[in-house]
């Protein structure tokens, strides 16, 4: 099969993909012409974005040939560079339809037939006849702040076109305006949601600062309240920003290095210390100044004392923090490459991600479509809570964000196809190029904000859980007077047959 464009003011027809190899040479601009291609059914979104079933010669995930150009699955042709990816199905010929509640990328795919997208951007599609399967392909992801360059320049004008240098720290507030640890710029800025205008709400070096200058340099994380109030690390210190005034103090002053931050909504402000063995993770009561230690222990080596308290674990450079507003704190170590979670009640501490063999770590690039404690990562520095059961990881050094369903603990990558690098604005996240992503936030409207850090930008996905579904199933024989049978399945307010 082919996928071809036709020109209906001039009737000429483009080869966009497949054919085989009698069809062409692939190109710069048409990658996958030459390919091997038995399409099904096809869909197209808003964007340009084709959408296919069927059976492609690709990895799941990819667009590199392989042996298997006989599996069934769901595809996505990329209107911004014509290539294509897999959404949904595995690697592997399957005669099963298993895998529902799972990531689609892990799901079996007997018989990928007709299909639809429905208003929502979900895909539906018909699989071996008598089931009916959904899962949503997220929206496209795009840049709201940074132009590419490392620079400082902009404000006051479209984010967009703004210069950033090394973002590593990104916070909402309530309203969705989005603030930005620009570390190198030394300084923090807001991006506003309704107009999408940059300004400096906090550092720099004069006279370029527009309200108040920190007394240390490189601010590497952000939180916000709800009383209008902004907290920063800095190297050193906690700084506490009243945007109402300007007026910066200390919130506290023996910070050293620079690490997370994550708020709880009311005074709790969590934070670590130390980027080497052994590190602590504290809280700051941000009405007082009080702080309390919550985890981590001295002189403890390895990643060590999971199911017994906080205080007594060995910790090793976090980078992420996060609370799931019901009693939990994710830890991301660093060092030891996994993720653990604290009751705070209790305060106990357990894993719940990744692959520490005989007290040590293992990096990588593993484990999607299984147990996140199996998963393996590469320098990750980021965490957020979505509010939904999920917690997406900056997995920053196989540049790609990653999410623990935390119901099931199955981990799946969910944007950035793990080639660091600029792109994918415009298109499916799955396809994205991120460049040392090192922090996440989401705001209330489900809106996932990345620092990808080296390519000097904040972008932005709407990303839903990439569960697969069945819908409808189907299990009597064939008709006894031998009649065809038609089934239809509508599904927001769009509907097809499968005969």
């Amino acid at each position: 099969s082919s996928i071809v464009s036709i020109s209906l003011s001039s009737g000429s027809v483009q080869l966009l993909a497949g054919g085989g190899p009698n069809a062409g040479t692939p190109t710069s601009i048409y990658p996958a012409i030459g390919t091997e291609a038995y399409i099904h059914s096809v869909g197209m979104d808003v964007a340009g974005n084709l959408f296919f079933s069927g059976q492609y010669q690709a990895s799941n995930g990819g667009s590199q040939p392989n042996s298997n150009p006989d599996v069934d699955g769901i595809f996505e042709l990329m209107a911004s560079d014509h290539s294509i990816h897999g959404l949904a199905g595995t690697n592997t010929p399957s005669n099963n339809t298993n895998g529902d509640g799972g990531p689609a990328t892990s799901a079996e795919i007997a018989v990928a037939g007709v299909m639809c997208l429905s208003a929502k951007d979900d895909v539906i599609f018909d699989d071996a006849s008598f089931n009916i399967r959904t899962f949503p392909i997220g929206g496209n992801l795009s840049t709201i702040a940074g132009d590419g360059w490392p620079n400082f320049f902009g404000d006051d004008g479209p984010a967009q076109q703004a210069g950033l240098d090394q973002p590593t720290g990104v916070t909402t507030d309530a309203e969705g305006n989005v603030y930005v640890a620009d570390y190198q710029n030394e300084r923090v800025r807001k991006v506003d949601t309704a107009t999408g205008i940059i300004t400096t709400v906090a550092g720099g070096v004069l006279p370029q600062n527009a309200n108040a200058e920190f007394a240390a340099p490189f601010p590497s994380a952000v939180a916000v309240d709800g009383n209008n109030h902004l907290y920063v690390r800095i190297e050193g210190s906690i700084e506490a920003v009243d945007l109402n005034t300007g007026t910066i103090s200390t919130l506290v002053p023996n910070a050293y290095d620079k690490g997370p931050l994550a708020f709880d909504g009311n005074k709790a402000l969590y934070y670590s210390v130390g980027t080497t063995q052994p590190s602590t993770v504290w809280m700051v009561d941000v009405t007082t100044g009080a702080t309390t230690q919550i985890a981590g222990a001295p002189n403890t080596f390895g990643p060590s004392g999971d199911g017994g308290p906080a205080l007594q674990a060995g910790l090793y450079d976090v980078e992420g923090l996060a609370l799931d507003g019901q009693g939990a704190l994710y830890l991301l170590d660093r060092g030891y490459q996994n993720i653990r979670k604290i009751d705070l009640n209790a305060g106990i501490i357990s894993k719940i991600a990744g692959a520490n063999p005989n007290g040590g770590f293992v990096t990588g690039y593993s484990g999607d479509g299984g147990p996140a404690t199996a998963a393996t990562f590469n320098a990750p520095a980021g965490l957020a809570y979505d509010g939904a059961g999920h917690l997406t990881i900056a997995d920053s050094g196989n540049h790609v964000l990653r999410q623990i369903d935390l119901a099931t603990n199955i981990i799946s990558t969910i944007a950035g196809n793990h080639i660091p690098g600029f792109g994918g604005d415009g298109g499916s996240p799955a396809a994205a190029m991120f460049y040392d992503p090192l922090a996440a936030a989401y705001d209330p409207a489900g809106n996932l904000f990345i620092a990808d850090t080296k390519n000097n930008r904040v972008r932005r996905v709407v990303l839903h859980p990439t569960k697969l579904n069945a819908m409808l199933g189907y299990g009597g024989g064939p008709s006894p007077s031998g009649a065809k049978i038609t089934y239809t399945a509508s599904y927001s307010g769009l509907s097809f047959g499968i005969a």
